[in-house]
């Protein structure tokens, strides 16, 4: 598998499509927005589990605007190795639709 690069994620995002870019100073990568899915959010949680199962980041009550949320994560010191990355209490805008969550593995480095 080839590591993300400008050159692996391009930017197809034109016209009226939406695309962003995420990523620090010197390693940003184009989002295509052919990939961005917008869904009507009302609130959400976030919690970073370390490689032991220990929660060692959380927020909660989470409002996006007009379907994306950036939020700033600070690990503790030290902190590397794998992560689990749990988006939970997803609660939509729409009615007669459940709570929802999901789970990412990652890795700090």
């Amino acid at each position: 598998m080839q590591p993300a690069t400008s050159k692996t994620i391009p930017n197809n995002a034109n016209g009226g499509g939406l695309g962003m870019t995420v990523g620090g100073s010197g390693t940003q990568y184009n989002v295509p927005g052919s990939i961005l899915r917008i869904v009507p959010i009302k609130s959400f949680d976030m919690t970073i589990y370390d490689s032991h199962g220990k929660a060692i980041w959380n927020i909660a009550h989470q409002t996006p605007s007009a379907g994306l949320k950036l939020v700033h994560v600070v690990f503790p010191k030290g902190t590397s190795g794998p992560v689990t990355i749990s988006i939970h209490n997803i609660k939509s805008r729409s009615p007669n639709v459940p709570t929802d969550s999901v789970d990412f593995a990652a890795k700090v480095v």
